[in-house]
């Protein structure tokens, strides 16, 4: 079903004003972007599992639901007691999701059925509420999480946004960011800030990409944190991105809090061309 799906947003990609992005056409009229259900209103994160199966959550309960290409619902389940909390990003590693809220605590966890409830394990970063955490990906080369947090870089890094590394096999915060990224250089490209409220690695590019909510921003960086592009994104259909994945075959998804009307996820097809 996935392959059909991928082919038809590949042909409906081809056209649209010519504005590419490292691979990604982020201003075609012709991008598949779908209205989500009123029940994806509050969508925030997105992750693949790895069986390049969908998966979402809303920002401000323990409810994680599996959507197919066209925004169907196809399973939801809640963390244990149907928690709600401030939830910001979703990622998958291995056989666990892992939730993060924005002031920092991880939360692990395996799939459940529809309509179960599942138990978690708790890990506290130590970042805070004042950090504002709210992207978060796996680095698969180093078997950690990485969280980017949208306001406070840390003591004696003001000016800066900041991208912390936690240890998946030790379960611990590096308490040095693993990358730094000036606000200076931001402004250097015609930019006055940039808040991450999503980060992504892409495999085609090697290079990871953040997303800026607040500002409707898209940032891309390579391993070593410097700043390869930034480009705003056309707000016909991004009025509020909150989450960012990639699909195996490079294909960019990205979703969008609803605010006063339905949410929705946006396709862009990788290109070499």
């Amino acid at each position: 079903m996935y392959k059909i799906l991928m082919f038809a947003v590949l042909i409906i990609s081809c056209g649209g004003e010519d504005k590419m992005f490292s691979g990604y056409n982020i201003f075609s009229e012709n991008i598949k972007s779908i209205k989500l259900d009123k029940k994806l209103k509050e969508i925030s994160g997105l992750t693949f599992t790895k069986d390049s199966r969908l998966f979402c959550h809303n920002d401000e309960k323990g409810e994680i639901f599996e959507i197919d290409f066209d925004g169907n619902i196809i399973k939801s389940f809640y963390l244990k007691g149907k928690l709600k909390e401030d939830f910001e990003d979703i990622a998958f590693f291995k056989d666990h999701f892992y939730l993060v809220t924005s002031s920092g605590t991880i939360y692990q966890f395996n799939e459940a059925n529809d309509g179960e409830e599942i138990e978690y394990q708790i890990y506290d970063t130590g970042l805070k509420s004042k950090y504002d955490v709210e992207g978060l990906c796996v680095d698969h080369e180093s078997k950690s999480l990485l969280l980017a947090c949208k306001e406070f870089p840390g003591k004696g890094l003001k000016g800066n946004r900041a991208i912390y590394s936690f240890s998946l096999e030790k379960n611990i915060l590096d308490e040095t960011p693993r990358y730094i990224i000036s606000i200076d250089k931001i402004k250097d490209y015609g930019f006055n800030n940039f808040h991450p409220s999503a980060i992504g690695f892409n495999n085609k590019t090697k290079s990871y990409f953040l997303v800026d909510g607040k500002n409707s921003l898209i940032m891309e960086i390579d391993t070593l944190g410097n700043i390869m592009n930034i480009s705003s994104l056309n707000k016909k259909n991004h009025k509020q991105p909150e989450g960012l994945t990639f699909y195996k075959d490079g294909t960019m998804i990205i979703s969008d809090e609803g605010n006063s009307g339905k949410a929705r996820i946006t396709f862009y097809q990788y290109s070499t061309n």
